[in-house]
């Protein structure tokens, strides 16, 4: 059974700052693991979209990093921030309807 960073920590006897750090590298590593989903889809439906739409949500919520979410979708870091807009994902963190919504109250 795997510990919280916290128990473990502790259970070393760690100062204040190195349970920050510590608590820091376990995120870091728990952000770095990765687990492979296969999945079945009809040949009509274009494999390139369904990766961007997934890698899009994931970026969205935080999960994967802009370079993680194009790994994902199989294209590079700057073709995924150039078209992840299309799935109404903001590179700034802003949804689009948000965006439309302040531009056109």
């Amino acid at each position: 059974m795997l510990m919280q960073p916290s128990q473990a920590a502790n259970k070393i006897n760690l100062s204040h700052k190195n349970i920050l750090l510590f608590k820091y590298i376990c995120a870091s590593i728990k952000r770095l693991i990765m687990k492979t989903l296969t999945l079945k889809i009809p040949d009509s439906v274009d494999e390139i979209d369904v990766k961007m739409q997934l890698a899009a949500q994931l970026f969205e919520k935080g999960i994967m990093s802009s370079g993680q979410a194009a790994d994902l979708a199989g294209v590079s870091k700057r073709v995924f921030l150039e078209n992840v807009g299309k799935y109404g994902v903001s590179i700034f963190g802003e949804r689009i309807d948000d965006i439309e919504q302040f531009l056109h109250g």
